[in-house]
C-alpha cells in the first residue's frame, strides 16, 4: 500500500444552513424592532421572496434564488415579532389601560413565583422614598366592568407595595389595584421601558398599594411546569443557604439561579460602579457552558470517548434553561 493512500484526507468544513438562516431571521426582527415596517409590508416581502426564488431555482441559478429566500426567512421573522409586539387582541389589557392611572380589578393566573425587592437603604438625597414591593407575573383573564365581568387577555408585571405575596404559579387572583398605560421616553437618549415591554408582550402597568388587594381565589395545579421550576429553583437556593456563608449564598444565588432579591443594595451598586452588573445576568452562555459540564459527567458515567457534540451540550444547557426557568435579563 502507499504511503499516499494511507494518508487522511483533510475534512471538508461542515455545512451548517441554520447558522445563515438564524442570523437572516435574526436581521428581520431588528429591523421590525426599529423600524416597524407593517404588516402587510412584511407578508409582501415574503410572498415576492418567494415568488423570485422558485423560478431562479429551477434554471439553477442559486446564489440569486438563496438572497430571495433570505429575504423570504427576513419576512416572516419580522412579521412574526410586528405580529407579537403590535398586534393585539381585541380584549387585550392593554386596550383598557389609559396615560393616567385608574382603578381597576381583574381576575388572572399566576404564571411565575412573585420576586421579593426590598427597599433600599434610606438615602437623604432620593426625591421619593422606596418601599418594599412584590413583582408578579400574571395573566389576566377577567376585567370587571361595573356589575359584570368581562373577558380579558394578555401578559402584565403586577407590582404589590408591602411584603411578601404569598402566590405561586397556577393560582387565580382577584387583583384590586391601578391600571396604566405604558409611559414613552420624556428625554432625548432616555431608556425606552415601553418598547422593551412591548417586546415582551406587555402592554400595560398594574399595581396594588397593599398585599391584601391581592386575593387568592383558587390554587393551581401540582403538575404545572411552572410550579415545579419554581420549586427546584427554591431548593436551590436553600441548599446553598445551609452550603455557604450568608453573603455567598445570595451571591451565588443571584450569579447561578436568577434570584437576585435577597441581594445586598451595596452589592448591586458594586456591580454597576464597577461595569461588571453583566455578571449577575442568567445569560445563555453559562448555559452552554453546563452543557459541556453536563454532557462530560454523561460521558464519564457511560464510560465513552466520543467527543461532546455542539448539539448535545446545546441539548443540556437548555435543558438547565427550562429546568431553572427564563430569567430576566436586567
Amino acid at each position: 500500500m502507499r504511503p499516499d493512500e494511507t494518508a487522511k484526507s483533510p475534512q471538508e468544513p461542515a455545512y451548517q444552513p441554520l447558522m445563515i438562516v438564524a442570523v437572516v431571521a435574526a436581521t428581520g426582527i431588528i429591523v421590525d424592532r426599529y423600524w416597524s415596517l407593517g404588516w402587510w409590508t412584511w407578508i409582501g416581502l415574503a410572498g415576492g421572496g418567494l415568488a423570485v426564488w422558485q423560478p431562479l431555482w429551477r434554471r439553477e441559478r442559486f446564489t440569486p434564488a438563496m438572497i430571495a429566500l433570505g429575504v423570504t426567512v427576513a419576512a416572516v421573522a419580522g412579521a412574526w415579532h410586528h405580529a407579537q409586539t403590535s398586534l393585539l387582541a381585541s380584549d387585550e389589557l392593554g386596550l383598557f389601560a389609559r396615560p393616567q392611572s385608574e382603578p381597576v380589578c381583574l381576575e388572572a393566573i399566576v404564571a411565575s413565583a412573585p420576586h421579593y425587592m426590598p427597599a433600599p437603604p434610606y438615602n437623604p438625597l432620593a426625591t421619593l422614598p422606596v418601599e418594599d414591593r412584590s413583582r408578579v407575573e400574571i395573566d389576566v383573564t377577567a376585567i370587571r366592568d361595573r356589575a359584570a365581568w368581562r373577558p380579558a387577555s394578555g401578559r402584565t408585571t403586577l407590582v404589590v407595595a408591602g411584603d411578601r405575596v404569598p402566590v405561586a404559579a397556577g393560582d387565580r387572583l382577584r387583583i384590586f389595584g391601578h391600571l396604566a398605560a405604558l409611559t414613552t421616553p420624556s428625554n432625548p437618549g432616555e431608556f425606552d421601558y415601553a418598547a422593551t415591554a412591548r417586546d415582551d408582550g406587555r402592554h400595560c402597568t398594574l399595581r396594588s398599594e397593599f398585599p391584601e388587594a391581592v386575593v387568592r381565589t383558587a390554587g393551581g395545579s401540582p403538575w404545572q411546569l411552572a410550579r415545579w421550576t419554581d420549586g427546584l429553583r427554591a431548593s436551590g437556593v436553600a441548599l446553598l443557604r445551609r452550603s455557604l456563608a450568608p453573603a455567598q449564598a445570595r451571591l451565588a444565588s443571584a450569579m447561578f439561579l436568577g434570584v437576585r432579591e435577597d441581594l445586598e443594595p451595596q452589592q448591586s451598586e458594586a456591580f454597576l460602579e464597577t461595569g461588571t452588573v453583566h455578571v449577575l445576568i442568567f445569560a445563555f452562555g453559562p448555559q452552554v457552558g453546563n452543557g459541556y459540564f453536563l454532557a462530560g459527567i454523561l460521558r464519564v458515567s457511560s464510560q465513552s470517548s466520543r467527543t461532546i457534540s455542539t448539539s448535545e451540550a446545546f441539548g443540556c444547557g437548555l435543558g438547565r434553561v427550562f429546568g431553572l426557568g427564563f430569567m430576566p435579563q436586567a
